[in-house]
């Protein structure tokens, strides 16, 4: 039996990048910027991408820090402007998982929007580990986050899943070992899925997947 289910956000918990799009889209026409070409951006860290943008552009005299937060605000205005639901199935399968395993978040966005999030959605009480990507050095894909939810379970990889929505953060679960659950849910696919265990079309078939029935 599984112990632990880490849960990504943005994608898995709620349909927001959309609204990261947009902030991005807002934010580099504001400032004359050009975002590199090639690279997805779906699952990896703000900071890293804001980085590299004024890297690519020479403009010194911005600071990634602060756009990045622009960017988190920007996303955060219109979810909770939108009234955003949560992903169909995801109150149902918090529910059946928190009594059978431990429940944590790894995400690469920064905590003060995770915790919003969470918050907003009325389930951050869910959680007992939730790591962010202003918790460790490297966002996905890299495995530093999903490294640092398996220290704090105090769980070997093996007996954990994580369910994500990107490539990027299916990446940093195999770098730490873990089984990905991948939700597939739009349509078209934007993502290959290559390093998950399983593909999903849903929250209540990654349920019955876990739980049985």
């Amino acid at each position: 039996m599984i112990k632990a289910v880490i849960f990504d956000v943005d994608g898995v918990m709620l349909d927001s990048e959309p609204y990261f799009a947009a902030g991005r889209r807002h934010i580099l026409d504001k400032n004359g910027l050009v975002a590199p070409v090639g690279g997805s951006v779906n699952g990896s860290g703000m900071l890293a991408f804001w980085r590299s943008v004024l890297a690519h552009n020479g403009r010194l005299d911005l600071d990634a820090v602060a756009l990045s937060r622009e960017n988190f605000d920007y996303c955060l205005d219109g979810i909770l402007s939108a009234r955003l639901p949560a992903t169909d199935g995801l109150v149902r399968l918090l529910d059946a998982l928190e009594s059978e395993c431990a429940l944590a978040v790894g995400s690469s966005s920064d905590r003060y929007y995770v915790e919003t999030v969470l918050k907003y959605l009325g389930i951050y009480d869910c959680f007992g580990v939730i790591v962010c990507g202003d918790d460790v050095e490297n966002a996905k894909p890299h495995p530093d986050i999903y490294l640092k939810a398996l220290e704090l379970l105090r769980l070997p990889a093996a007996d954990c899943y994580v369910i994500e929505d990107s490539d990027n953060g299916a990446r940093a679960a195999a770098g730490a070992g873990i089984p990905c659950l991948g939700l597939s849910i739009v349509n078209p696919p934007t993502q290959s899925f290559a390093d998950c265990a399983r593909v999903f079309g849903s929250l209540a078939e990654i349920e019955r997947h876990i739980l049985g029935g």
